[in-house]
């Protein structure tokens, strides 16, 4: 019993450095959806973000970032042709303007720079972060056939390229859980409360409030020591 209670003592050591011990760095997976849009909503078709991440622990706290793609699903919108037409109505003469009839995704290849502080029990944790998110310009749908309106152009007309921010930015706050299954590996489970800055510039007819979501993130890390 002496002999037992002797090794325990000489081992303590040892456990308080084992729980001290951090990663040099951890890298991972992660893949998430929004569970909750609020109004106005960006998209009411599912958004989601997968990609890889980089955590540097130091002490209580890590730096994060990473690559991620981000999809908030199609978004319709009206381009102007520059034609116009005339048509007598009630003896009135109207003008008409051709407008297209367009839709395409809105995606990003986001940069996030996340500061993340564990609390004592090393598997919650907060978090706060900034991402720069880059316009992905993918396919864009024309419709077969051109509407006339008697609007403005400046009141509906948007062309992706031009209205469309090239870099925006999206700001978070989260409480993340993490489950380690060794000194290696570990899952997370994050909810996440993010604010999209509008996506297009000043004055554009579409896309021109923030948005705000409830974002669910999932992920696998593996610790490098």
């Amino acid at each position: 019993m002496k002999l037992l209670k002797l090794t325990m003592l000489l081992l303590l050591p040892a456990f308080g450095w084992a729980q001290e011990a951090q990663p040099r760095f951890v890298i991972g997976t992660e893949l998430g959806a929004d569970f909750r849009k609020f109004d106005p909503a960006i998209s009411r078709s599912l958004n989601y973000t997968a990609g890889l991440t980089l955590e540097y622990p130091m002490g209580k706290f890590s730096l994060a970032t990473g690559l991620l793609y981000k999809d908030y699903g199609w978004q319709e919108y009206w381009e102007y042709t520059g034609e116009t037409s005339q048509e007598v109505i009630q003896e009135k003469l109207y003008t008409f303007y051709h407008i297209n009839d367009l839709t395409s995704r809105l995606a990003y290849y986001s940069i996030p720079l996340r500061l993340q502080y564990r609390l004592p029990c090393n598997c919650v944790y907060m978090q706060a972060g900034v991402h720069a998110d880059i316009a992905s310009f993918g396919e864009e749908i024309h419709q077969q056939y051109v509407f006339r309106t008697y609007m403005e152009p400046e009141t509906f007309d948007f062309t992706r390229e031009e209205n469309l921010e090239p870099v925006n930015f999206t700001f978070e706050l989260a409480v993340g859980f993490k489950l380690h299954f060794n000194e290696h590996w570990r899952m997370f489970m994050r909810p996440t409360y993010r604010i999209l800055a509008a996506p297009a510039k000043s004055g554009s007819p579409v896309l021109n409030s923030s948005y705000r979501q409830l974002h669910m993130a999932f992920g696998i890390q593996r610790g490098f020591f």
